[in-house]
């Protein structure tokens, strides 16, 4: 590389670093064309030095249009110009457009090159306006300090799609904020120990799906994959989640759907609380990383009443399923090789068909005139099925090889059908109606 050429390379670094790289056409005195596949316009605007987040009912207005020229390159006959309202450039025919600044996007955007948003900002790209789609392409968005800023920030707008974007290092990766009809989908998020993936405050009927999450492990895990707080009707699915604190966090979120997501290596899975009419089904939650960390923990805990667990898959929790709403349903669950495998605390739940498993203890009933039916509880440590409160119904479960009891009703009375399967005194009290005929289930393992 020659002299010239070395001056021309820490020239385009410079712009990189501040967030607004533009290659110069042919004609320096023409202004970049929008980017291809965007609406006519660039539809992003240079953030002022002190971001202000903009209002929805307020038209977001262009920084003053005066220049400011970089420094000449000796040796160049021309001289590339930095403008103080960057817009994303279209590179000469025949070659790949570059990068874009961070900004306001007012219109449908596709980043044609990475961006790094710069130090003096608190968000990189921030929403303006209803029905804006943000399609980055794959392509990275990152600060220059690493555990600052947002991303993508959508604050009080409709119908926004943020997707295919790479978010590197970001304190938070997307948020939503009083937004409505907002999605997130096929992103990336990483590199970040602490903060949020996606965060949703306020809003309503978003949507996360499809991304990946992936946190950067530290002494003490703090960050959330996913976090959606105050936010009805949200859906989170097919999302994968690995590291951190939590996977999934929601609260006071009611109507919210969790569905086919994947975490791995988080302190706890999916935490769903105080958020009525939740439906938790096909997730997959293993290798929790609580015991390195000395920090309770649970793969799936729900707190809202007339709650839906489905069809999950938890291994290796200190708690595999935790449900303290009343008036819920747990079927069809594998809660496998945890301390705890299923814990109902809320009255008139519905247990059923699931695998309890391997775990030191496999199901504990703590909610009076629930039903328990058609469980298996196969090599607990200390217990298989445990009926801490009255009045339940427990019948055709399948409890053997436990440690201790396979089915112990520590209250009473319980309502049995005596269609139980355990070992012969291996059910406590000989008097409970489960238990029929003296200690021992109707049937043998």
């Amino acid at each position: 590389m020659n002299h010239r050429h070395a001056i021309l390379a820490v020239l385009l670094l410079s712009f990189l670093v501040v967030g607004c790289l533009e290659e110069p056409p042919a004609n320096t005195t023409q202004t970049p064309s929008p980017l291809s596949g965007q609406a006519t316009g660039s539809g992003l605007v240079k953030l002022p030095t002190s971001l202000t987040v903009p209002s929805p009912t307020v038209a977001p207005t262009a920084a003053p249009t005066t220049t400011t020229s970089a420094t000449a390159t000796p040796a160049a006959s021309s001289t590339p110009v930095a403008t103080a309202t960057p817009k994303a450039t279209t590179a000469p025919k025949g070659k790949a457009a570059t990068a874009i600044a961070c900004g306001l996007v007012s219109s449908n955007l596709v980043l044609a090159g990475d961006v790094i948003m710069p130090s003096s900002d608190d968000a990189c790209l921030v929403v303006a306006k209803d029905g804006v789609t943000i399609d980055c392409g794959g392509r990275v968005l990152s600060p220059v300090l690493a555990g600052t800023g947002t991303g993508v920030f959508v604050n009080g707008y409709k119908n926004v799609v943020v997707k295919n974007c790479a978010l590197q290092r970001f304190a938070v990766g997307i948020k939503f904020s009083n937004a409505e009809n907002a999605f997130a989908t096929g992103n990336t998020v990483s590199d970040f120990s602490a903060g949020t993936g996606v965060l949703a405050l306020a809003s309503k009927g978003v949507n996360v799906s499809g991304n990946t999450i992936t946190i950067t492990e530290g002494s003490t895990p703090t960050a959330v994959g996913i976090n959606v707080t105050d936010s009805a009707g949200a859906e989170i699915s097919g999302n994968t989640i690995e590291s951190g604190l939590t996977g999934v966090f929601a609260d006071r979120t009611a109507n919210i759907v969790v569905n086919g997501n994947s975490v791995r290596k988080a302190v706890s899975g999916l935490l769903v609380f105080h958020s009525d009419n939740a439906k938790i089904t096909a997730n997959t939650i293993k290798q929790s990383s609580f015991a390195a960390f000395a920090l309770p923990a649970s793969g799936i805990s729900a707190s809202g009443s007339t709650t839906t667990i489905q069809r999950n898959v938890v291994e290796g929790q200190k708690n595999a399923i935790e449900c303290d709403g009343v008036n819920s349903v747990i079927e069809d669950n594998k809660a496998l090789s945890s301390e705890r495998g299923i814990y109902s605390a809320g009255a008139n739940t519905e247990i059923r068909r699931n695998d309890a498993s391997f775990n030191n203890l496999g199901i504990i009933v703590n909610g009076a005139s629930s039903i328990v039916d058609s469980n298996s509880a196969w090599g607990n440590r200390e217990g298989g099925i445990v009926l801490q409160s009255p009045s339940n119904t427990v019948s055709n479960n399948v409890a053997c090889s436990n440690t201790n009891a396979d089915i112990n009703a520590k209250i009473v009375p319980q309502v049995g059908t005596n269609t139980n399967k355990c070992q012969a005194n291996r059910c406590y009290p000989s008097d409970a109606a489960m238990c029929n005929p003296s200690g021992g289930c109707l049937q043998t393992c």
